[in-house]
Parts: structure tokens; C-alpha cells; sequence
């Protein structure tokens, strides 16, 4: 046994060997910056990210795009590979790869990356010469003094503690006299910049500066406790940012509330995707208005008010409960909502009536009010138009299977259900679920404070808009008196868009000139064969998601089957007079299947 357990020591140690000399074998590759100082991991540049993951869309495996940026798995391992690939996605997702200089380190010659859009190839082209003059003006001063003497910097020939060399040369007041950046300093020395500052900080923290910092986090924690009992959920950084600004005036980063949820160990409620969604399927085009809007929601204060039906379940048993909501498309506030245990008319125009009821002195008289909808059968009755056209609204209505042209709506309650979804499912009744949703509704008009409504919440942007006043006296810490006019904001946007499009179709002219160039047959026909390739994956991945779902649910009608066969075959009647209260469910494993069917929808 001692043989076998010294066997596989060796082994073990013969591979972290093996391995070693395989890492220092690739340290001269182009997207190595530099190993560890164990040397056995790569520390890779900025661009490598960048590059693997054009790769890895482009449809390689994530074996295929680690070996063609030089890289030998066989040697390597394939854990490095795919480590990596993980990496680059995340990075991705957390936009980091967005076409700004910034996000590129230029070490690469531009030629030797993957395939770029016009603006990233903009953007790394700055990157590209910022990182040749750091690298000339390196060249010129590549010597410092030290005591009188000078030495040379090699990053890899230094063997002193690189932290306290780094300390030391900025401390000293060496790299301002030289020119050099603390940025520029730390690559010289090979450190990072969060290793240097928490070194700075164990050297330097002598009048309690830790001792203050953690006495700070923990009130920042016993604010976001009560933010989430405040709310009834837990919301997602940002909405965190506005909170603690309106409700205890501190200012917190973004960064720094996500770092704060981490170290509670909570995660925001987010929504479900579903798998597949189908486009609508009715016939009623005939009978459709149509879609005025046209997706321009900011039109003015009450002028574009939107409507939707969704659905919600409660209880054990799930039950089914429909809620109706209008919305102003301006300022996000819910000016009138009903929920009902059937979906009909009057579920639609109880939520008109109280709608008017509250706010129909606040709809302008002199300009044209849309109320927009999907085309479902309730809107497309003629009691709802007669109802619009009684109390002066334009009716708008979105193309068939076309949810973006209701954006907002969906949004909001695709919001709702993420948030409180798990609290109704609790209620016993309807009378309980609509209480709570006039509570949510309450918190969502008064205390869901938006960085789009100019850190307000939507019942104070509406007062705010109708009276000029800004209720606040200053935004994150700039005064109000300070800050631009909200329409020159808009204005701006506007521009903004128009540049985008512009832009957009200076683009699309160079896509066309690039495509007239291709002459040979040859070319034209591997370009199609790219396109129906990459309309190939598409396709693939969505039938993937409808067979995971399909699986999904053939594994819970099993799993009904077997709670059918345990009630009527199985089960006692004492067991049945148990499972009469739903909470005895849990009880019986026969009967989990509900945890699968919640996790579903």
C-alpha cells in the first residue's frame, strides 16, 4: 500500500514537472506577458482574450481556438484550454471586450489578430500606437537611480521583493521625477496594481485606516439589510447605488455594492429565460390597429400609455391569476392595475377605471394620447375601443408576434415576477395576492429610484416634470443647479442616435464595396458557405434548448405518474387525511414533483 501511495507521489510530482517545462517551452509565445512566479501558469496579455474569443465565435471548440493563437494542448492539457475559454467568456459578458481603446492592450501587430469589426479595429489601432510610444519612451529610460546606482530593468532579473522595490521607487518620489505613471511603474516591476495598493495599505495603516474601512463595510451592510426587508426582495447593484443614495445619502460604486453582495453571499433575483417561445398565433390582423408608437415610448409626459395581460399562480394548488396594468411609457409609473381570477373584459376595464379615476385630470387636453396594446382579444373587442374613444385615446397596437414593440410593459412585469414571484406563490387566496401587488405597485411608483429618471422615482419624475423642479439637492454628489436640462439630454441622445445610424450606414456601404470586390467564384461561394454556417449554429442552439426542455418536462409527467401510483396504491388513509394540507407535501418524496414544476416555469 506505502508502495503504491510513493508510486503515485512520483507520478504526480513527474507531471507538475512535465507540465512546467511545457509552460516555460510557450513563454515565448506573442500573448504571454509573463509566467507566475512558480512557473507554471501564463499570465496573459489583453489581446489574447480578445483573440480567443473572435475564435471561439467564429464557431472552434475551445481546444481549436487555444491551439490556433500557439498553444499545445497535448503538452499543455486541455484544462488550460478551456480554463481559458471560460475566462474570455466572461469577460465578454462583462463587456469588457467593447470597442474601446481601453479594453486592448496593443501588443499584437493588428495583422496577426483575428478577423475585426471597422470599430474595433479603430479602437485596437489607438491601443496599438499608445502601447508603441510607451514602448519607445521605455526604450529611452530604461535606467533609474537607486542610492547612486544604476540599474537596469528587466523584469525577469529582479530578485528582491517587487513590492517594496515598487514602494520604495514611488515613495522616494522616483517615478514622478522620471515622468513614469504608478500604471507604468508597476509593468516595469511586474506587480499588479491591487497587489501594490494592499501592500500600501498593511505599511501604511497606522492610523487605523483598516479598522475604519471595516466599520464603514459594515454599515453599508446593515443598509442593504434593510433595503431588502424594505423592498422584500434582493435587487441588483445598481438599484442598490440609487437606494443607498436617496434613502441614506451615501455615495457607493457600482463595483463596490456588487463586491458587498458577494461578501453577504446574496445574488439578485433574476428572470427565467424560457427555452422556446412561440410567436402569437391568432388571426385577427383584420381587426388590428395599426402600431403608431412605433417604439418611440419617450414622446412626452402621459402621452403613450402601455397595456398588457400576464398571468401569475398562487398557492399550492397554483391557481391561475391574471393582472392587467397601464403604464406611462415616460416616466414608468403604473397609473392603474386589477387583478382577477378570470381574463375578460372586465379584468381590462377595471384597470382603465381605476386608471382614470387617479389620474385623468394629469392627460393632456391640446396633444394626441396613444394607449398602446398587443393584439389580444380583450383589446381588439369593441367595448375597449369604445371605452379609448370615449375618454379621447388614440388606440396603437403591436405587430403579431412582435414583443419589442412593447417593450416596457414586458419589461416591467417580467421585473415583477422575477421579484416577487416566490411571495405569491405563498398566498392562500386572491384577496392576499392582491394586496401584495398594490404594495409592490406602491414601491414601484414612490421608491424604485431610476439613473434614467434622474436618480427619481417615477411618481417624483412626473411631479418633477410638470413643475420643473428638482426635487433633490444634488445628484451623486453634484449639485442640481449644476447638471444639464433633461431635454437638452434628450436632445443629445437623439443626436446621439442619429450618429449611430450614420455611422451605421457607412458601414453597411463598405460591408456592399467589400462585396462587389469579391470577383472569384471561389470566394463568393465560401462567403455564402460561412453564412449558412453560422444560420446553421443558430438554429442548432435553439434546438438544443427546445429538446432540454422537452426532457424537463417528460422527467416531471414521470414523476407525476409515480405520485399517481403512490396516492392510489400506496398511500393509507391516514396518509391521504395528512396530504390534505399542502404542507405536508414536503414530507413525502413521492410527491416533489411540484419543485421540478416551479423550477420550470
Amino acid at each position: 500500500m506505502a508502495q503504491t501511495r510513493k508510486k503515485n507521489k512520483q507520478q504526480t510530482e513527474a507531471q507538475r514537472l512535465a507540465h512546467r517545462d511545457a509552460v516555460i517551452e510557450h513563454s515565448d509565445n506573442k500573448f504571454v506577458a509573463e509566467l507566475t512566479k512558480s512557473m507554471d501558469a501564463f499570465i496573459y496579455t489583453k489581446d489574447f482574450y480578445v483573440a480567443l474569443y473572435k475564435q471561439l465565435e467564429s464557431g472552434m471548440t475551445s481546444i481549436e481556438a487555444y491551439e490556433s493563437l500557439g498553444f499545445d494542448t497535448k503538452k499543455l492539457g486541455k484544462n488550460c484550454a478551456q480554463s481559458a475559454a471560460k475566462r474570455a467568456r466572461q469577460k465578454a459578458k462583462n463587456g469588457e471586450f467593447e470597442p474601446k481603446a481601453e479594453n486592448y492592450d496593443g501588443s499584437i501587430p493588428i495583422e496577426e489578430m483575428p478577423e475585426m469589426s471597422l470599430e474595433e479595429k479603430v479602437a485596437y489601432q489607438e491601443a496599438r500606437i499608445r502601447y508603441l510610444e510607451d514602448y519607445v519612451e521605455f526604450q529611452k529610460k530604461n535606467a533609474f537611480h537607486t542610492g547612486g546606482d544604476i540599474l537596469i530593468l528587466q523584469r525577469q532579473e529582479v530578485k528582491e521583493d517587487k513590492l517594496f522595490m515598487a514602494y520604495d521607487y514611488i515613495s522616494r518620489g522616483k517615478a514622478e521625477e522620471n515622468g513614469y505613471t504608478n500604471t507604468r511603474v508597476f509593468k516595469m516591476f511586474g506587480v499588479s496594481s491591487t497587489g501594490y495598493y494592499n501592500y500600501v495599505s498593511r505599511r501604511e495603516d497606522r492610523d487605523g485606516k483598516q479598522a475604519a474601512r471595516k466599520q464603514d463595510e459594515s454599515h453599508v451592510i446593515q443598509c442593504f439589510k434593510k433595503i431588502i426587508m424594505t423592498l422584500g426582495f434582493v435587487p441588483g447593484k445598481r438599484t442598490f447605488r440609487r437606494h443607498m443614495f436617496r434613502r441614506f445619502n451615501y455615495n457607493i460604486s457600482v463595483s463596490r455594492a456588487s463586491a458587498i453582495m458577494k461578501k453577504m453571499q446574496i445574488t439578485a433575483q433574476l428572470p427565467k429565460k424560457d427555452a422556446y417561445k412561440g410567436q402569437a398565433t391568432h388571426h385577427h390582423e383584420c381587426m388590428a390597429k395599426p402600431n403608431l408608437v412605433n417604439r418611440n415610448f419617450k414622446l412626452g409626459v402621459r402621452q403613450v400609455i402601455l397595456t398588457d395581460i400576464t398571468y401569475i399562480h398562487y398557492g399550492y394548488s397554483r391557481t391561475p391569476a391574471y393582472m392587467c396594468a397601464f403604464k406611462d411609457a415616460y416616466t414608468t409609473e403604473i397609473l392603474g392595475h386589477y387583478v382577477s381570477g378570470r381574463m375578460d373584459m372586465s379584468l381590462v376595464q377595471k384597470a382603465f377605471n381605476n386608471m382614470m379615476e387617479n389620474h385623468k385630470d394629469e392627460f393632456p387636453k391640446n396633444l394626441e394620447v396613444y394607449c398602446h396594446s398587443d393584439q389580444g382579444s380583450q383589446y381588439l373587442s369593441t367595448s375597449f375601443k369604445q371605452l379609448l374613444n370615449e375618454n379621447d385615446f388614440i388606440q396603437s397596437m403591436s405587430r403579431r408576434g412582435n414583443s419589442q414593440d412593447n417593450a416596457p410593459m414586458e419589461s416591467f412585469f417580467g421585473r415583477m415576477k422575477t421579484e416577487v414571484i416566490d411571495i405569491i406563490a405563498r398566498c392562500g387566496d386572491i384577496a392576499t395576492v392582491r394586496r401584495l401587488i398594490d404594495g409592490y405597485i406602491n414601491m414601484h411608483n414612490n421608491e424604485r429610484y431610476q439613473d434614467t429618471l434622474a436618480a427619481l422615482s417615477p411618481s417624483e419624475f412626473y411631479t418633477y416634470k410638470v413643475t420643473g423642479q428638482y426635487p433633490l439637492d444634488s445628484y451623486y454628489g453634484v449639485k442640481a443647479s449644476e447638471l444639464m436640462p433633461l431635454d437638452k439630454i434628450i436632445e443629445a441622445k437623439l443626436e446621439m442616435q442619429e450618429k449611430k445610424k450614420e455611422l451605421r450606414k457607412e458601414r453597411q456601404k463598405i460591408n456592399e464595396q467589400q462585396s462587389r470586390l469579391l470577383r472569384n467564384a471561389g470566394e463568393i461561394i465560401m462567403r455564402d458557405m460561412k453564412k449558412m454556417k453560422d444560420e446553421n449554429r443558430k438554429w442548432v442552439k435553439q434546438q438544443e434548448l427546445v429538446e432540454n426542455q422537452l426532457k424537463k418536462i417528460s422527467e416531471i409527467i414521470e414523476k407525476i405518474s409515480k405520485a399517481l401510483k403512490f396516492y392510489y396504491h400506496e398511500a393509507t388513509a391516514e396518509i391521504k387525511k395528512l396530504l390534505k394540507d399542502p404542507l405536508n407535501w414536503k414530507n413525502y418524496t413521492e410527491l416533489d414533483y411540484y419543485k421540478d414544476l416551479d423550477a420550470l416555469y
